[in-house]
């Protein structure tokens, strides 16, 4: 009933009802979030994937822990899955079908002791951003990152690569930030111009003597980072300009490129 041209027997929610109204929202998202979560951290105990995960989980936490191999059976069933972290367990094996049946999109693998980039062909059209630094990667071949349609993110920072082959074929129409810091390359043969929307090149503290870029896409790329190198010669190549610029001293520099 209208009285006086006000809504009778209405009022606005009170500080503290909008209050416990967000609480109780947030306390839903947490419970729905736990609920699809398998978490086991920190237990230098656990050498294996453990049995007996449910198959609606979507996000399994083994970081820190003593797992060294992943099996073929470990995560078949979970067919849900969608972020995996394993950094720093003591990995040096993975099987190729091992993340088949799952829908990875986030992969997780920092801190192990793998010798070689896994096969995770299985993700092709899932696998958005993979983490693999801090392992013992040596080389990247023409064999790795194959068929992974919308990969976009690759982080491999303090291994031991030495040399790069394919990753261009491979990724270069997905890829948007790569990640090669720390590493021993000396050179880089990688043809630019298969990357179309790479924005982020970091290949600090190698041992680069020389780069050329020829093929880059300036109008996508933001930054490009080339600290504690050996480069004593740069060049950029491409559609709208070319730019040299040379060193005698071959001490190496910091050179940050920022096109925005």
């Amino acid at each position: 009933m209208l009285r006086g041209g006000k809504m009778s027997g209405c009022s606005r929610p009170t500080g503290a009802a909008l209050l416990f109204f967000h609480m109780i929202t947030l306390l839903i998202y947490h419970v729905q979030a736990f609920a699809t979560s398998f978490i086991h951290t920190d237990d230098p105990d656990l050498l294996a994937i453990p049995t007996g995960i449910p198959s609606s989980i979507q996000l399994v936490d083994l970081r820190r822990n003593a797992i060294h191999h992943i099996d073929n059976t470990s995560l078949a069933a979970l067919n849900n899955l969608d972020i995996l972290k394993m950094s720093f367990n003591q990995l040096v094996y993975v099987h190729p079908r091992a993340f088949c049946g799952t829908q990875l999109r986030a992969l997780g693998l920092n801190g192990n002791n793998l010798a070689s980039v896994p096969d995770i062909s299985c993700l092709e059209n899932s696998l958005e951003i993979i983490y693999l630094s801090s392992n013992a990667i040596q080389t990247i071949g023409i064999s790795d990152f194959r068929k992974l349609y919308v990969l976009q993110k690759v982080e491999i920072k303090y291994n031991r690569i030495h040399q790069v082959s394919g990753m261009d074929v491979n990724l270069g129409g997905s890829l948007q930030i790569l990640t090669l810091q720390g590493n021993f390359l000396e050179s880089l043969a990688i043809n630019w111009s298969y990357f179309k929307g790479l924005h982020t090149i970091d290949l600090g503290q190698n041992q680069l003597v020389e780069l050329t870029t020829a093929g880059l896409n300036m109008s996508v790329l933001d930054t490009l980072l080339l600290p504690e190198n050996n480069l004593t010669c740069f060049k950029v190549v491409c559609a709208y300009f070319f730019l040299t610029l040379s060193w005698q001293n071959g001490d190496g520099f910091f050179f940050h490129l920022s096109t925005s």
